[in-house]
């Protein structure tokens, strides 16, 4: 942070350290000010606590240094009797804040003070004041106010509070760099390569500079020997280098999200499937569980969706169905719309092939868009079925996808069916320590209802 940005004349850098108190809970008592001041620039007070947990209020006498300009540490002349100006405006300590250095002999003095003396000390030299800046919650607001800050500090410093506080991503933090031409975040991760042998990956997030991003993905990988690097931005973008850091932020969150669904399936595969309820009501859960899914929960969920297709295993099919569309999986699209294909030939129970076309159906109803040509592959499979109810299962498509068959073949079907005695499509599982089993609903289908409901489709 360039100091020098402050005017030399040292007023603005006294409002610019009062801001700062101020923001960081000081409770200023006076304010700067023109003219003769005693030694004294502002008077502050600060709540602490002693040894044992009793607040302690003590005043300061703040006096506030901008070397910045010329470079100079901060001398004995310059704080001159920093005692008598503490008794003559009654404040029980001595705070300095400098824009450079204090001189090793103001130094050791005030720290003799401190120890020995009748007045507690405290000094707050420029890197110290940097790092009181960057922490304070007005950080960007009081460093644009006094011309401290360009764009990439600030998205240096917002990137420094996202990435260094999150706990749960997968490297350690290696080092920071802050220099004249760049900012940015190195981290460390240990992994095995091929051979067996320990291989340290650097990964760095570094903030963009104008608007060449390949040039600087190039010359920062290559200076700091980065195995991955990440741009960071403080404007949305479109290229695949760059991240805005609510980017960043999203992308821990699915680093978050990739531990936590790790665990969880750790938990589930270890349970004895299929003969244990537990596993199958803990899989009739996560779907209620408010995470995005990541690929480990995809890979999980399409192996139980080729579990053999068995009375052992279906309510397991069912509930990842279930999974699928309340996330709104796309991506298995295709693989529901061939189970739906074939679940007519499964060898299960009556009642769980119901359960398990009822859910096919209300998949595909909650990813269907009318771009894709779904629509048209559940017609067929609706049409070579000779199993009314099977057909009465997939109709639910239609109406909780609010779209019509444009054949005509489904609403044909609900008028010929209208005394048929058909089963009904929703029903409850239930779980016990000795097992699941489907709860059967023993109302009969109501085809009546279910035609009113597709002739409503607009």
């Amino acid at each position: 942070m360039d100091f020098k940005k402050i005017s030399k004349d040292g007023e603005d850098f006294e409002f610019f350290c009062r801001d700062l108190l101020e923001s960081i809970g000081c409770t200023i008592l006076s304010h700067p000010s023109r003219g003769p001041d005693g030694k004294k620039d502002i008077l502050i007070e600060i709540e602490s606590s002693n040894p044992l947990d009793k607040k302690e209020r003590t005043t300061y006498l703040v006096q506030c240094k901008h070397n910045a300009h010329s470079g100079k540490s901060v001398l004995e002349k310059d704080i001159g009797d920093f005692r008598s100006a503490c008794r003559n405006h009654g404040a029980g300590g001595y705070f300095l804040i400098c824009s450079t250095i204090p001189s090793v002999t103001v130094s050791n003095n005030l720290a003799s003070e401190n120890t020995e003396g009748d007045f507690k000390t405290l000094i707050w030299d420029k890197r110290k004041l940097q790092q009181k800046v960057e922490s304070s919650p007005e950080f960007e607001e009081i460093g644009k106010r006094f011309g401290l800050l360009e764009n990439v500090e600030v998205t240096f410093s917002q990137l420094k509070k996202v990435m260094l506080s999150e706990s749960g991503f997968p490297y350690d933090f290696k080092e920071a760099i802050d220099n004249d031409k760049w900012k940015g975040l190195i981290f460390k991760k240990v992994i095995l390569n091929n051979e067996f042998q320990e291989k340290t990956i650097l990964a760095g997030y570094f903030c963009m500079l104008g608007s060449d991003a390949a040039s600087q993905v190039k010359e920062i990988t290559e200076e700091f020997c980065l195995d991955n690097l990440i741009l960071v931005s403080n404007q949305e973008t479109n290229e695949k280098s760059v991240y805005s850091i609510n980017g960043i932020y999203n992308m821990l969150q699915n680093y978050r999200d990739e531990k936590y669904q790790e665990l969880l399936w750790q938990s589930f595969n270890s349970a004895s499937i299929p003969l244990n309820p537990n596993a199958i009501l803990f899989l009739s859960n996560i779907a209620k569980i408010p995470y995005k899914v990541q690929e480990v929960t995809i890979e999980n969920l399409r192996k139980i969706l080729a579990y053999p297709k068995d009375d052992g295993r279906a309510l397991f099919i069912y509930e990842a169905i279930n999974t699928i569309g309340k996330f709104k999986l796309k991506i298995f699209e295709t693989e529901l719309l061939n189970m739906l294909s074939k679940v007519e030939d499964w060898e299960i129970e009556k009642i769980k092939k119901i359960l398990l076309i009822s859910a096919l159906s209300g998949a595909l109803a909650v990813i269907y868009d009318s771009e894709t040509s779904s629509i048209e592959k559940i017609v067929n499979i609706f049409k070579r079925s000779n199993s009314p109810q099977t057909k009465f299962g997939i109709t639910r498509f239609f109406i909780d996808a609010k779209v019509r068959d444009p054949s005509g073949a489904v609403e044909t079907f609900l008028k010929n069916v209208q005394d048929n005695e058909l089963l009904a499509t929703l029903h409850l599982i239930g779980y016990s320590p000795t097992g699941v089993h489907v709860v059967p609903n023993r109302a009969p289908a109501n085809a009546h209802l279910e035609l009113d409901k597709y002739q409503n489709i607009q």
